[in-house]
């Protein structure tokens, strides 16, 4: 998840052990970035985080828990404000737009990229359909 308009500030890849904050800007998007900073963090997908802090005055109308666990993911559509998602543990799908302001998250894990001469074939065509299943909600 990096947006197309991050080009005007400093962008990293989110790192094991990183504290990210949601940010809502002007133009309605919601990014992550370094918690404390200005710095934009892309997510790659498959990345699991923990919700760590839920702004007071949100927490009982947030659609996530303080201390939940979810994994990243992106599907490819042309609306970069309804591409990324987090898949909370209980089958719960959050598209990132929908996170609220000030929320923190913690990376637990980030994926290791494997070759694409490694990936099984039925593993390409299982997430073909669940990125159908995420467009189609």
């Amino acid at each position: 998840m990096c947006y197309y308009s991050s080009h005007a500030a400093k962008v990293v890849d989110a790192q094991a052990g990183d504290v990210l904050q949601v940010k809502t800007h002007l133009h309605g998007t919601n990014w992550l970035m370094l918690a404390g900073t200005k710095t934009v963090a892309c997510l790659k997908p498959g990345t699991e985080v923990e919700i760590s802090r839920i702004p007071f005055i949100l927490r009982w109308t947030c659609k996530v828990k303080q201390g939940t666990r979810a994994l990243f993911t992106s599907v490819r559509l042309t609306d970069a404000t309804k591409r990324d998602y987090f898949v909370l543990g209980d089958g719960q799908v959050v598209r990132v737009n929908e996170l609220p302001h000030r929320l923190k998250m913690k990376v637990i894990a980030v994926p290791v990229l494997d070759r694409p001469a490694q990936r099984p074939a039925d593993l390409e065509v299982r997430e073909a359909e669940w990125e159908e299943d995420l467009v189609a909600r």
